[in-house]
């Protein structure tokens, strides 16, 4: 296996088919397991850290995060593999930073994290790709 052109900043992976993304704020990139090749791509338009990525119906989502003077971004940004372009869609209902995110049923979940003031959260939001919409709920125990 080739080694990465780059290092990134924060090491978010994901994958789609044959490829094994890295979106990061800087040097972002793929491998592509039948070439055995890295290749560049677009990189996140947000330039922010702590931000959780995970891949959903073929496209690749940053979620949230902290800005240099805020903690816990709404921010939610989807990349297209076809046209290696960025775009915000739908942003959080509430900003949250360190979290989890989980694909259940079509729909992406993010999970608790921290938002600011360094408050950890115990919700729960869901975002529905078909409808660009979410929701928020309170984590039961």
């Amino acid at each position: 296996m080739q080694r990465m052109l780059n290092h990134p900043n924060q090491s978010n992976i994901v994958q789609i088919g044959s490829r094994i993304y890295v979106p990061d704020i800087y040097d972002s990139e793929y491998y592509d397991i039948e070439n055995d090749k890295w290749f560049k791509m677009n990189s996140i338009n947000l330039n922010r850290t702590d931000y959780a990525v995970i891949a959903l119906n073929g496209f690749i989502y940053a979620v949230g995060g902290n800005l240099t003077s805020y903690y816990g971004v709404e921010v939610v940004e989807q990349f297209d593999p076809k046209t290696n372009t960025w775009k915000q869609v739908a942003s959080m209902l509430k900003g949250r930073a360190a979290h989890t995110l989980c694909v259940l049923n079509s729909c992406m979940y993010a999970i608790g994290g921290k938002n600011y003031g360094d408050i950890y959260l115990s919700s729960v939001e869901k975002y529905d790709p078909s409808t660009d919409s979410g929701k928020s709920d309170k984590i039961k125990s």
